[in-house]
């Protein structure tokens, strides 16, 4: 997962174990209100969101950094790497 133009985010501590357990992208026609409230997302990532048509990814860990990133583009590439 790229962020592109990554303008803000509030993420927890980077830890030991980092499991990322799920991770949900959101525009402004998709974002639930429980998002907001959840993540404490202010006025200003609001105005992100809604106004200038950025983009949420949320990172939900079952153990380690979890958080949100705000930003304009989320590119995702597949990339397998095997190393024998």
């Amino acid at each position: 997962m790229i962020a592109v133009d990554a303008i803000h985010w509030e993420l927890s501590p980077f830890e030991v174990q980092n499991i990322l357990f799920d991770m949900r992208i959101f525009d402004k026609l998709t974002m639930p209100f429980s998002v907001i409230d959840e993540y404490g997302i202010g006025e200003y990532g609001m105005n992100l969101i809604k106004i200038q048509n950025y983009q949420i990814i949320i990172l939900d860990p079952s153990v380690g950094m979890g958080g949100y990133i705000i930003a304009g583009q989320v590119e995702i590439k597949n990339r397998l790497i095997y190393n024998e």
